[in-house]
């Protein structure tokens, strides 16, 4: 809170954390979610409907790009820190949409978190399924709240695609048979707007 550019915009008293995807997993581990490898591994090799095992339209080639550095010394220490703790202490309230790859987090952790926390997700999601992911997530945490965002799937809390993006990533941007993306958007604005300012002080 002491950075020059920063510190006179950030009220240290009054924070909420918000993510998207892996961005709302790294929101649960904000709230003191404790990261579990092998129980994601295990998790995967049992489950076939949860496409957050897999490598992701954006990313398909992840598993051969971590496999060419999985070794180095940096990655295998940022190994040994999975299990610590990242929470932070001062978050009034947290909103996490889509979140992935939930079942890599030890139950009891979860079931530990106090925070307000909203769990948005897409009831067409199919890259993080609501089944395995946010349900999951919401009957563990106590101070929870689960939000369906009707006829959204994953990607659909992106932003708008340009001509290239519809091009380039069309698993991406083709929302033919999804509700517009402009519309999940102002859902998003309509519930996640009045819960922070529930949470938040004034």
């Amino acid at each position: 809170m002491d950075d020059p550019t920063w510190a006179s915009l950030i009220d240290d008293e009054n924070i909420a954390l918000v993510g998207f995807s892996l961005g709302g997993y790294t929101t649960l581990s904000g709230l003191g979610g404790i990261t579990n490898k092998a129980l994601f591994n295990e998790y995967c090799e049992n489950t076939v409907e949860d496409f957050s095992c897999q490598p992701q339209p954006e990313f398909l080639s992840v598993l051969e790009a971590f496999n060419a550095i999985k070794h180095t010394a940096k990655v295998q220490q940022s190994l040994t820190r999975q299990g610590n703790s990242y929470h932070v202490d001062n978050i009034k309230a947290a909103v996490a949409i889509g979140a992935a790859v939930v079942h890599a987090f030890e139950p009891a952790s979860l079931m530990a978190v106090k925070t307000p926390t909203m769990l948005m997700v897409g009831s067409e999601d199919r890259i993080a399924p609501n089944r395995y992911n946010s349900d999951y997530a919401h009957d563990l945490m106590p101070n929870s709240e689960l939000v369906v965002i009707d006829g959204a799937r994953h990607y659909s809390f992106l932003s708008e695609c340009t001509e290239h993006g519809n091009t380039a990533l069309p698993a991406l941007c083709d929302d033919t048979g999804f509700i517009r993306r402009i519309d999940a958007h102002q859902a998003v604005i309509d519930k996640v707007l009045p819960f922070l300012q529930q949470h938040l002080s004034n």
